[in-house]
């Protein structure tokens, strides 16, 4: 099944489309704590993450790469911004439970479980993807 198969219904649809992007950037801002020595160099464990995925998308596509390129460099700005306010944290996590509580009222709607439940790695890769895919005039995968 693809990921597209678990999002039929419009409202949940909706959601995904605004709660996916939020859910990455409050994941970044959760996950700066946590800074990892790669190369001699302090990565936060969120860019090292996002380096993966972009790995991932180029194998796949490079057109998939650069779009989502852009994706995470537009979503880590934000986060960087974000991050000046002392509070950051605390409304991380607030939007991200939100943002997820959100998401599993979609699939109430939609009367379909997440995808998040049939492949782990299907969802990480393919939601943000899948959030594209309303406000691009092409189509990715």
């Amino acid at each position: 099944m693809n990921y597209e198969d678990y999002h039929t219904h419009p409202i949940n649809k909706i959601i995904h489309v605004i709660c996916i992007p939020l859910i990455v950037l409050t994941t970044c801002n959760l996950l700066s704590k946590i800074k990892v020595l790669f190369c001699s160099v302090k990565l936060e464990l969120s860019e090292i993450l996002m380096f993966l995925m972009l790995g991932y998308y180029l194998y796949h596509s490079f057109l998939t790469f650069l779009v989502m390129l852009f994706y995470f460099f537009t979503i880590l700005t934000v986060a960087y911004i974000w991050r000046l306010n002392k509070n950051y944290m605390y409304q991380s996590l607030y939007v991200f439970i939100f943002a997820w509580v959100m998401q599993f009222v979609g699939h109430a709607i939609e009367g379909n479980r997440p995808a998040l439940f049939d492949s782990l790695i299907q969802t990480f890769t393919q939601a943000p993807l899948f959030s594209l895919g309303y406000i691009l005039p092409f189509r990715i995968h």
